[in-house]
């Protein structure tokens, strides 16, 4: 693998599957996903976004609170060579949607749990944006559902750019202000996972409780 290849975040979590394929990656409520799920959901979710005719360098919206929901379409929008924009579930329509434009934005994936659902697809949809349901349920047939949803199919190869690639954008006002989106290589966000593992002395057995949201950097880090 080239070097740069080996330092994106796809590349990363492949070698933590090969590596522990049947711990558990994720609890979410009553939902278990083992770094193999995880996988198997992540692939899905490429051949998916290839599917609809994503890939490299578009850019894909994703709407969820945290779950494992999340957590598949990131990687799995990585893996089709996409860049990820993270939306706040707090955010109202207008705002999401102007983010959205503002980052030109291809397809957005999102739980219809939100209670602007309707109004962002309606956007979305008038902005050139293609909207995708993908309701985070809980129960235990999460990750079997997951797998329906974006079709079973899953992607021989990753087809994450490399290292210096941009990964993500992240939309954050600092303290004060519209927000503005903040573009971050998969390079930039390893480093900082790797900071906050050797700082804390996280080891492959711990558990953590994620309460940061996930579409901000320090939680999507952890």
């Amino acid at each position: 693998m080239p070097h740069g290849q080996a330092e994106t975040l796809t590349a990363l979590l492949q070698a933590s599957v090969e590596r522990q394929p049947d711990a558990r990656a994720l609890a979410w409520k009553t939902a278990r996903w083992t770094y193999t799920d995880l996988a198997g959901a992540v692939a899905a979710t490429a051949a998916f976004l290839q599917g609809r005719g994503r890939g490299k360098g578009e850019h894909v919206a994703l709407l969820f609170r945290n779950s494992p929901h999340y957590v598949a379409a990131y990687y799995g929008a990585l893996a089709a060579g996409c860049v990820t924009v993270p939306l706040n579930p707090h955010e109202h329509a207008q705002v999401l949607t102007r983010q959205m434009e503002h980052c030109q934005a291809r397809m957005l994936l999102g739980d219809p749990a939100h209670p602007e659902w309707n109004a962002i697809a309606e956007l979305a949809a008038a902005n050139g944006i293609e909207a995708v349901e993908i309701p985070a349920e809980d129960d235990a047939g999460t990750l079997a559902r997951y797998l329906r949803q974006m079709g079973g199919a899953a992607i021989s190869h990753d087809n994450a750019q490399d290292g210096d690639a941009t990964a993500t954008i992240i939309y954050t006002s600092g303290t004060t202000g519209r927000p503005k989106g903040v573009v971050l290589s998969h390079r930039n966000l390893a480093a900082n996972t790797g900071s906050i593992v050797q700082y804390l002395g996280i080891r492959p057995e711990d558990r953590g409780i994620a309460v940061l949201p996930f579409q901000f950097s320090y939680g999507n880090s952890v």
